[in-house]
């Protein structure tokens, strides 16, 4: 198991008695995210997502009065239909600014972190400032798409939990000859349904991994699951709003289908929105299908395994034919390190609720950004 250092499980509310008040800037990527092992991730557009988080934030501000939030933006007076108005480029320079003159002591690392992030040196020079989001240290390993199924799979619980899978090197591309059809190809680094692909033969296959080849080395390969396809969002420890309280494990939010995906992958959400390939699965439909439960506790010890501090989200699919069944069981494909959190609020984002936020509406008198406050409970180690 990874180590991890970093200080988790104090309540945000403890914290927040400690220094009166939360003064919070979301960052934004702004820079691009290293190359890994010959891999390099693609940027992700993070001011939109950024913006409606803020917002939200912003809203919370004004709502509760203790703990007290306050939300530091880039313009004096944001304007809710501008993204630019809501977050923070993710340079050091930017973040020792928003500290030294705007006072901030959280910050929401909404972007992709790295080993490298500059995170890690504010950290140092500022060892007080809570962090929201994983642990840069970590993220190089977990972001690996092959590392993280093979490495979860060696864990107690998680056994056989992935569908078969082939790292295929770019100069060994004779290897993609000896693997059955059908199969889905996709980065070892990606985001989203970037580069993601069913292949039915050997020459889609081969067409679609030299397009990956040009930025990375490796690509990944899995066996097809061709059943319901679901996600499950997984929380760290903390203590949330009623009626969910204390949670001293990670735990699933619940249950999310996924549908109309086009030729039988998920179009990424920047371009449809989730709400309309995206619903909760009825309570009672989950309670009654065992397969349901199974996944998510296989999610949750996949959370603990990994010591995430912050919502990570992992999707799923049942092997076999049957679309749904409860002959069929879920196998998972892909943990998502920093799922999107946009939400609705925002004039013109009323649609844009995110999966996270979909999963919350599984729970009674909670919203999306409650499940995210507990996050406020981390300070990197110098």
């Amino acid at each position: 198991m990874p180590s991890h250092d970093i200080s988790v499980g104090i309540s945000a509310l403890d914290h927040m008695t400690a220094q009166n008040e939360f003064r919070v800037a979301v960052l934004h990527q702004a820079a691009v995210t290293p190359a890994i092992g010959g891999v390099l991730k693609p940027v992700k557009p993070d001011k939109l997502c950024c913006a409606d988080l803020a917002y939200a934030l912003f809203l919370e501000s004004r709502e509760k009065q203790s703990p007290a939030i306050k939300l530091i933006t880039p313009a004096a007076t944001p304007n809710p239909s501008v993204d630019a108005d809501w977050s923070f480029g993710d340079r050091k320079e930017t973040i020792l600014e928003v500290i030294e003159k705007h006072g901030a002591n959280v910050l929401w690392a909404n972007t992709n972190v790295h080993s490298t992030h500059p995170l890690l040196e504010v950290a140092k020079q500022y060892p007080d400032i809570l962090m929201v989001g994983q642990d840069p240290r970590q993220v190089d390993e977990y972001d690996d798409k092959a590392w993280a199924s093979r490495w979860l799979q060696s864990q107690p619980g998680l056994e056989g939990s992935f569908p078969r899978m082939w790292i295929v090197p770019r100069d060994i591309p004779e290897v993609l000859d000896d693997i059955p059809l059908p199969v889905i190809i996709k980065p070892v680094r990606g985001r989203g349904s970037q580069g993601v692909a069913l292949c039915h033969s050997q020459g889609d296959l081969k067409q679609q991994a030299q397009k990956l080849w040009e930025t990375g080395d490796r690509v990944v390969i899995e066996e097809f699951c061709s059943g319901e396809e679901i996600t499950v969002a997984v929380l760290p420890p903390g203590t949330y709003d009623e009626p969910v309280g204390v949670k001293d494990k990670h735990w699933a939010l619940p249950v999310v289908r996924r549908f109309n995906h086009t030729d039988c992958i998920m179009p990424y959400s920047g371009g449809v929105p989730v709400t309309a390939n995206s619903c909760l699965v009825p309570l009672e439909e989950a309670a009654s299908d065992p397969e349901y439960e199974r996944i998510k506790k296989r999610c949750e010890l996949a959370g603990q395994a990994l010591g995430t501090l912050a919502t990570i989200r992992l999707d799923a699919r049942r092997r076999g034919q049957a679309k749904f069944g409860k002959d069929a069981e879920f196998a998972l494909f892909d943990t998502n390190m920093k799922p999107n959190i946009t939400g609705p609020g925002r004039p013109g984002r009323d649609a844009q609720a995110a999966l996270t936020a979909l999963a919350a509406e599984g729970l009674d008198s909670i919203d999306y950004f409650e499940i995210q406050l507990p996050s406020i409970n981390v300070t990197y180690p110098a």
